[in-house]
């Protein structure tokens, strides 16, 4: 009997001792769950907030960008943090290229710092605008209006450079209305100017917005989404491509 009893005691025991140390690991984890930041997919309203770099980060790269001025050899890529983010050398083992993308840059932005580009008469230009633009809601006749602005004033100031401007990417549910609706009105503008269009959007095109494994955050790029669009450029980087 007694034996019977110590066997009683010493399973209630452990017992208490597992259900003591259970209580302890979930106390811990839940402690140091609730000092890390939500990891919910963005969302429309988030949209605007993830294309922006900080004034101080653009001032930075503005700078270091007027530091190393460009030649008629150089092909200059333009845009937002899209653009930004390309690693376009290392793609296309190409020290032509140029990355003059900045984070959250509108296209009014953009007008206000082409001297930087325009000033070296490059041999190409690579436009990527207008996304900024649609995630703030501005109206695409006015974001339409800005782009044959810069068009126009890249033509006036280094007129034997080519120009190719390249499509919105879907984003957002709520923007892919007012991006087809911009995609079209620059397709009809650059047909009718013989400017080159690179039409971008079916190729990363998912349910209404960009496709799934296409993107970081339902805007950004993953590296997949960079080789398919590196894969869709390359005809166009080529010496002997004639618009």
């Amino acid at each position: 009997m007694k034996i019977k009893t110590r066997q009683i005691i010493f399973i209630v025991s452990i017992a208490f001792n597992i259900v003591a140390i259970i209580f302890l690991i979930d106390k811990f984890f839940l402690h140091h769950q609730s000092e890390l930041p939500p990891t919910n997919p963005i969302t429309d309203s988030q949209t605007t907030s993830a294309l922006n770099s900080t004034p101080q980060q653009n001032k930075t790269l503005l700078t270091l960008f007027k530091s190393m001025p460009h030649d008629t050899s150089d092909i200059v890529f333009l845009g937002a943090s899209l653009t930004q983010n390309f690693p376009l050398i290392e793609f296309f083992k190409d020290s032509r290229l140029k990355n003059r993308g900045l984070g959250g840059n509108t296209i009014k932005d953009i007008q206000n710092r082409l001297n930087e580009v325009t000033d070296g008469n490059p041999s190409k230009i690579f436009l990527e605008v207008g996304s900024v633009d649609i995630a703030h809601n501005l109206p695409t006749d006015s974001i339409f209006g800005n782009l044959v602005k810069i068009i126009s004033t890249i033509k006036l100031k280094t007129p034997k450079t080519k120009i190719y401007v390249q499509s919105v990417l879907p984003f957002g549910f709520d923007n892919i209305a007012p991006i087809q609706a911009y995609n079209t009105k620059v397709a009809l503008y650059c047909a009718s100017n013989k400017i080159t269009f690179i039409n971008l959007y079916p190729s990363f095109l998912g349910d209404r917005s960009l496709k799934n494994e296409l993107s970081l955050d339902g805007y950004h790029l993953t590296a997949a989404g960079y080789v398919i669009w590196k894969n869709i450029l390359a005809p166009y980087l080529k010496p002997n491509h004639v618009q």
